[in-house]
């Protein structure tokens, strides 16, 4: 039995020969993989319901160092959603009237990079977030991928800090 239950995403570093053979069931309202007892993975494109927070989730994003990189040992194509994925997320928001109370990605979209970054390194999933972006209502985006701990708005940059829901 545990204390409390560890829900995560996946990022762009990630086994996803692993993840994809997780066990799965439907928990929070919709698929995820099951790690064990009290720990999910939250698939690309689902709206989640826990705690009484709707929570849009989406993982992945592109490898800038992918040529220095190992296939399949420490990289992986599916690193970048599919099409399915992508119109997944679309279907979903759109079911619920594209407002949630969060949103849980890897990266961000094109607008908050350009304020990290000082510049536009956008790609197909910068730019599927940016459209969500424009249309989703929420109250708070979180994203990692620049292991970073950083504010942009409503948007929280995690690395190091915890957030509870």
């Amino acid at each position: 039995m545990c204390n409390w239950t560890t829900v995560f995403i996946d990022g762009n570093h990630e086994n996803f020969d692993m993840l994809d053979q997780l066990p799965t069931e439907k928990k929070f309202g919709a698929e995820v993989g099951v790690v064990r007892e009290c720990v999910f993975h939250l698939k690309r494109g689902f709206v989640y319901e826990i705690n009484q927070h709707k929570i849009f989730s989406f993982g992945g994003a592109s490898s800038i160092d992918r040529d220095n990189r190992t296939p399949y040992l420490s990289w992986w194509p599916r690193e970048i959603p599919s099409y399915e994925e992508f119109e997944r997320g679309l279907c979903s928001l759109d079911e619920i009237q594209w407002e949630v109370d969060y949103v849980i990605t890897h990266t961000a979209p094109n607008k908050i990079l350009e304020q990290y970054l000082s510049s536009n390194r956008s790609d197909a999933v910068t730019n599927y977030l940016e459209i969500i972006a424009e249309k989703i209502k929420f109250k708070r985006w979180f994203f990692g991928h620049f292991h970073d701990d950083a504010e942009f708005d409503k948007f929280t940059l995690v690395y190091n800090k915890f957030h509870e829901l």
